[in-house]
This record gives C-alpha cells, sequence and structure tokens, in this order.
C-alpha cells in the first residue's frame, strides 16, 4: 500500500522468508542503522553489532521467540524480531523490519482518541511484560525505541495526510519496542540479588530517569526501573 510516499509494514509478512540478496541504500543514521530491502523489494533495517555481545546473545535469544513470529498481531509480543543475523566475521547484522526509527515518529500525528491512546499503552507494557518475563532488561525506555508498524518520509507526519490516523482508527496499527545495546538478559539460574546492578548503572544513558537511586541506593532494580521509566514516557504524553 502506497499513498503520498506512505507505505505500511506489516511485520508478518516478510517474517518467513530469508533475507538475502540485500540492497543497502541508505546508510547515514544516528543510532547506526542501515536501510535496505531484500529480493522482493520488502522494506528491512540493518544493525551493526559485536559477536559475543550482551546484544548479540539477546536477538539470538529473541528468534526462538515464536510469539514474536505470529501472523496474529494480538498474538504478537510487542518486540521488534529479528528477521535474520548476518555473520560478517567477528561482527554481525542483526536483520529487522523497518519501521520510522528516531525522536517521537511513533507519536505523530496526535491521537485522536483515548483508545488510540490505550493501544499505545497496552503494547509497550505488553512488549516490556515479554523482555521481564525473558530476563531481560532494557535499560533505554524512550518514545525513539518504540516503533510502529507503518512508517514514511517524516514530511509526510502532518494532518493532511490520513493514513496513519485511519490505520489506528481500524486497530491496524501495533507498537513494539526495539534497541537493546544497552540491555541485559540475566541467566535463568540467577536469583533476585543476583539481578541487582550498581546505582552507578542506572543512568547508562540520558533516557527517562526514575528517581530510584537519588537517596544514595548502592544497587537498584532494573527491572522496576524500566517499568518506571516507562510509566513516566506514559505521564510526560498522557497525563
Amino acid at each position: 500500500m502506497e499513498t503520498r510516499g506512505f507505505r505500511t509494514v506489516s511485520w508478518v509478512v516478510i517474517l518467513n522468508t530469508p533475507i538475502e540478496h540485500l540492497i543497502v541504500y541508505h546508510l547515514i543514521h544516528p543510532v547506526g542503522l542501515h536501510f535496505a530491502q531484500d529480493a522482493q523489494h520488502r522494506h528491512v533495517a540493518l544493525k551493526l553489532m559485536e559477536g559475543g555481545s550482551a546484544e548479540y546473545q539477546i536477538y539470538r535469544h529473541l528468534s526462538g521467540a515464536a510469539s514474536l513470529y505470529t501472523s496474529d498481531l494480538e498474538e504478537f509480543d510487542c518486540v521488534i524480531p529479528p528477521l535474520d543475523l548476518m555473520d560478517l566475521g567477528g561482527y554481525w547484522f542483526v536483520v529487522m523490519p523497518r519501521s520510522v526509527y528516531g525522536g517521537d515518529a511513533v507519536l505523530v500525528p496526535w491521537f485522536n482518541s483515548v483508545h488510540e491512546i490505550l493501544r499505545f499503552i497496552h503494547c509497550s507494557l505488553k512488549g516490556l511484560s515479554f523482555l521481564h518475563g525473558n530476563l531481560i532488561v532494557h535499560r533505554d525506555i524512550k518514545t525513539s525505541n518504540i516503533l510502529v508498524n507503518h512508517f514514511a518520509d517524516t514530511s509526510f507526519y502532518n494532518n493532511l495526510n490520513q493514513l496513519r490516523p485511519n490505520l489506528r482508527l481500524a486497530d491496524k496499527l501495533v507498537y513494539a519496542l526495539v534497541d537493546f545495546n544497552c540491555s541485559i538478559m540475566f541467566s535463568p539460574t540467577s536469583t533476585p540479588s543476583e539481578r541487582r546492578l550498581p546505582a552507578r548503572e542506572s543512568t547508562v544513558l540520558p533516557c527517562n530517569i526514575p528517581p530510584d537511586v537519588y537517596q544514595g541506593e548502592l544497587d537498584y532494580d532494573p527491572f522496576a526501573y524500566d517499568v518506571g521509566s516507562l510509566g513516566m514516557i506514559f505521564c510526560e504524553e498522557f497525563q
């Protein structure tokens, strides 16, 4: 589907096809993403990561989660799935469905109803619940790390083009968490006390920062910190 430069991307459509013969057509992006098309001209994003890194291990783990590859968007667990991992000899490209990355693009244009806002909130909470259920802490919760299954040139994000509002109205949009370069995945044999982190690591990036360590605490619960960061987004945007 195309309308004035908009393209609707179903994350489900490209999940079961091997990624090959990628044509990289955009190599400039502030977070190191490379945009491409596969042999069927479907849009994907590639991100470079170091083999054996925590980010690599997380994507390997996510690649085995069936709920991220379901054709039923209501059953989708709202985390961007890795479509493929490409070995570059010590480094890897993770291949993901393309969306609009960066800033507040996921919120533009603004929602038209409380129902649409609640869907955004529901998807965000569902994705975070899935990560925490797999003992993954995100540690960089912000609107630019929440994507939607629709992308376009940002010059078309205005009130004159009604494609995205119409998709929202029809409940055809779904939101998902992405970006695990600051994330940690704990061992399933770890104990709750072993999943606490030093307080100095609570501000690894300048995202939404809850006041969990403002009283001089030596360590903190990163899972609760994630929840606090997401709650701050909800308060700032919707309160």
